[in-house]
Order: C-alpha cells, then structure tokens, then sequence
C-alpha cells in the first residue's frame, strides 16, 4: 500500500456530523411495551412479574426507565440485595420470590403508578432533554472525579505507609 501524505487541518475540514437514529430494536420493543401497559392507580408484584415474565431483558429495562436508574445502578442494587449468584434472567427463575422482594424494596410499584399517572406540562419535556443531554454528563464528570479522589486517597495511604516502612527500615 502506498502511504498518503495528509494535513491534519485538511482532514479536520472534511469532517461532517454523522446523523443516526437513536432507536434500535430494543427501543422499539420496549416502547411497544410501554404502550401496551395498563393505566391504573395503583401497580403490585403482579406486575412487575408481567413485566420480567413476557422477556426479561427488556422488562428488567422497562424496570429501569420507572425507576430512572442506570443499568450499572441497577446491577449494584440487585447485587447488594440479592447476594451472590447472579442478577439475571436464571436468578430471577431460581429465585423468583426475593427477586421480586428486592425490587419492591426499590420502591418499584410506586415508582410505576407515579409515572403512569404523572401529568406532565411542556417544560418537562425540556427538563427531560436536558437530563438526558447534560445531566448524563455531569453525571459522567462526576463519577469521574469520585474516582479520581479515591484513587488519589488510596495513593496518599499507600505513600504514607511506605514512609513508615522506610522509617523502621532505616532506624
């Protein structure tokens, strides 16, 4: 192959937004299932169950999206409630009862009935965009820095007992 020489600010000239559609066939499930779910006061166990028994990916994302929890937040969650053994479609078969537990305990019934029975104004609408946009990044950002500063705690540890072990080393 014959190399090409190439300016970089030619490159970065040609460079054009990518347009892409934000929904795949998971969206496009999920929100058939959201449309199909039933309006009423109040939601229970039954439910939840419905939602994770008719595919439990997509029902577990459903959960999710009531819940405004991200996937990681969610494996945490369910990790820390249910123990080892995993927190998946064999979990939820094996242990369907404390599943279903863990999940209440969330808040997940009320979660559902305030959400299907919010009413929402334009701004909200805008509110959404702007979690979803920025919000997300911050969320990001900071996350970042919880990371950086734990690191950063363990290092200083770590430098202060190599300090003490050269102390007594050298002593």
């Amino acid at each position: 192959m014959k190399p090409v020489d190439q300016h970089i600010d030619v490159v970065v000239a040609e460079l054009s937004p990518l347009d892409v559609a934000w929904m795949d066939d998971v969206a496009a499930r999920v929100i058939t299932k959201l449309s199909a779910l039933p309006r009423k006061e109040t939601y229970g166990r039954d439910d939840i169950a419905a939602l994770l028994d008719a595919g439990f990916e997509d029902g577990i994302l459903v959960l999710r999206l009531f819940l405004a929890l991200s996937k990681d937040q969610m494996e945490v969650f369910l990790r820390r409630e249910l123990g080892p053994g995993g927190i998946g479609t064999k979990r939820y078969a094996a242990d369907r009862a404390p599943y279903l537990d863990a999940l209440e305990r969330l808040g997940l019934a009320d979660a559902m009935a305030q959400t299907v029975n919010y009413r929402p104004i334009w701004s909200d609408i805008l509110v959404e965009r702007l979690r979803s946009g920025r919000g997300s990044a911050i969320q990001g950002q900071r996350r970042g820095r919880g990371l950086e500063d734990f690191v950063e705690a363990a290092l200083v540890e770590i430098k202060r007992h190599d300090q003490i072990l050269l102390f007594i080393t050298d002593g």
